[in-house]
């Protein structure tokens, strides 16, 4: 019979290829759908399955990865960008899984959990463990613009080539033909060229 600790460790593999195909991807700034291909292929070989999550896991991260940043740090004591990039490539996909994936909530948090010590990074695996049953506890929530600053606000609405670079005015207009409370203008850049959007609450 199979140990029940193993049997709870089922697509640990899968899923550190995933994430250090992601680091790798991130670090190096390649192209991450080559990246993903060239490890798949030097990897050893594992099921369709295994393979098939780690493409969903690792290009869904890649397209949600400023709502899942948002996510983070709503539930940990550190911004994603003080965060070593393991621990926050780690929690990304964990989340991720949490969000997007039926996977068993206590075995992806285990998992999750797992990874960042075959990471070398054994000393985050508690405060790993604790953001993910955190944000479990909260529902599963992703946050909204009352619970967000500005920049990060700005950085959920726009994509990932958008780089928030200033928080140019808030105001308070009394008189308006609606009721807003407060306008932000926010200067962001694109592609080295600074554009300006407004960010109205109501």
């Amino acid at each position: 019979a199979r140990d029940p600790g193993q049997t709870q460790m089922i697509g640990l593999d899968a899923r550190l290829l995933c994430v250090r195909t992601l680091i790798r991807s991130i670090r190096d700034k390649s192209y991450s759908n080559l990246a993903l291909t060239n490890a798949q292929m030097n990897a050893e070989t594992g099921t369709p399955q295994d393979q098939a999550l780690c493409r969903r896991i690792f290009r869904g991260v890649l397209e949600r990865m400023l709502t899942l940043d948002a996510c983070i740090a709503a539930h940990s004591k550190r911004p994603p960008e003080k965060l070593d990039l393991e621990v926050c490539c780690v929690l990304r996909c964990g989340i991720y899984e949490l969000l997007y994936l039926q996977t068993p909530e206590s075995a992806a948090v285990n998992l999750w959990t797992e990874a960042v010590k075959k990471l070398r990074k054994t000393s985050a695996a508690a405060m790993v463990n604790a953001v993910l049953r955190g944000f479990l506890r909260g529902g599963k929530q992703i946050p909204n613009s009352s619970t967000l600053t500005p920049l990060r606000l700005a950085a959920i609405k726009c994509p990932n080539s958008c780089k928030v670079t200033n928080v140019i005015k808030t105001s308070n207009p009394t008189t308006t033909p609606i009721n807003i409370i407060t306008i932000q203008v926010i200067s962001i850049n694109i592609s080295n060229r600074n554009l300006f959007y407004c960010i109205f609450s109501f």
